[in-house]
């Protein structure tokens, strides 16, 4: 996967205007739990064992991620089929009703779940198309990917000069731990 992204990255580093995400940050982003100064360890708790139990059953995906395009102020990839990861987002907020009580949907998630991994951020306005003209140049495979577990991480958004989002892993759960 990260031989395709840094190709990706290398067409469209010329155009100036980004921030490419390295390599070890590379993520899909499912659902939000809390701010780490406002979430208790009870609550972090009962939201892993409502989530480990609905994904229990739910075998390890297998997605795919094609080409990348530009989507808002990112250049990203999306996840084929990406209905694998709607029914993963469903199990996931079921869990964490049912731990936790009703969650709110996340800021991000409010325009509807679009499962996608960025690969760069914009950092200044200007124009799509020489990005999308580079990133149709490039020749790359697909990338074929199995997901075997969910990641609740602890997250720091990293402003200037990296602009990237880096995490340590607090817990991970198993897909499929139930499934014979």
């Amino acid at each position: 996967m990260r031989e395709i992204v840094a190709a990706y990255q290398r067409s469209i580093v010329p155009f100036g205007g980004l921030n490419l995400i390295p390599g070890d940050w590379l993520h899909i982003t499912l659902q939000g739990v809390g701010y780490v100064d406002m979430t208790s360890d009870s609550y972090i708790n009962d939201v892993i064992a409502g989530v480990s139990r609905r994904v229990s059953t739910l075998p390890p995906l297998e997605i795919s991620f094609i080409r990348p395009y530009v989507l808002e102020e990112a250049v990203v990839i999306a996840p084929e089929p990406a209905t694998v990861l709607h029914e993963l987002l469903v199990r996931v907020r079921s869990g964490m009703n049912d731990s936790v009580g009703e969650v709110d949907t996340s800021p991000e998630q409010r325009k509807g779940f679009r499962p996608h991994m960025s690969i760069a951020y914009f950092n200044s306005p200007g124009q799509a198309s020489p990005y999308i003209k580079a990133l149709g140049k490039v020749r790359a495979d697909p990338v074929s990917v199995r997901v075997d577990d969910l990641e609740l991480i602890v997250q720091d958004r990293v402003l200037d000069p990296e602009w990237v989002y880096k995490w340590t892993t607090h817990t991970s759960v198993q897909l499929g731990s139930a499934v014979k």
